[in-house]
């Protein structure tokens, strides 16, 4: 598994972040997301909660298959309401969270990091990343600058 978008100067988006909170925590969240470049190989995902079972090469078909036939042998009512309630119950708060994926990504799409990635994954080569919004320019810009220095001030990959 690999994460690319820290790596292209971009945040994680698709309601990634809590998903992969639910599954691995926050210090492993983290580590995951910003430490991207490192893959995470199939032993360390069942680690890490991120896959529940790890099948021989060749066979997570045949072992999915016979997952979802243990599953389809329950009741399908009883499997739709638990599955339902555990899923609401677990997800509750990540809506209200969710409006942050688009202010981030405008933000960072509009940084001179994102363009760094960019320019460095198409160009095959390794980024130099300084840190700046943008050339300061404009008042997101700013913003994305002060919000940024904020959130790398109190929040340390092991900690907070």
């Amino acid at each position: 598994m690999r994460v690319p978008e820290i790596g292209l100067g971009m945040n994680m988006s698709w309601q990634s972040v809590p998903r992969m909170l639910h599954l691995m925590g926050p210090a492993r969240t983290k580590q995951a997301v910003i430490l991207a470049d490192q893959r995470i190989s199939a032993a360390e995902a069942y680690e890490w909660r991120l896959v529940e079972e790890v099948a021989e090469p060749g066979k997570a078909f045949d072992a999915a298959m016979a997952l979802a036939a243990k599953v389809a042998a329950q009741p399908p009512l009883s499997v739709a309401m638990t599955k339902l309630t555990v899923n609401r119950l677990a997800h509750a708060l990540d809506d209200l969270a969710s409006h942050m994926d688009v202010d981030q990504f405008a933000l960072a799409s509009m940084s001179e990091d994102h363009k760094e990635g960019v320019e460095a994954f198409l160009g095959r080569r390794k980024p130099r990343f300084r840190g700046n919004s943008s050339n300061g320019s404009n008042c997101a810009n700013a913003k994305l600058t002060k919000l940024l220095k904020l959130n790398l001030n109190s929040h340390p990959i092991s900690g907070g």
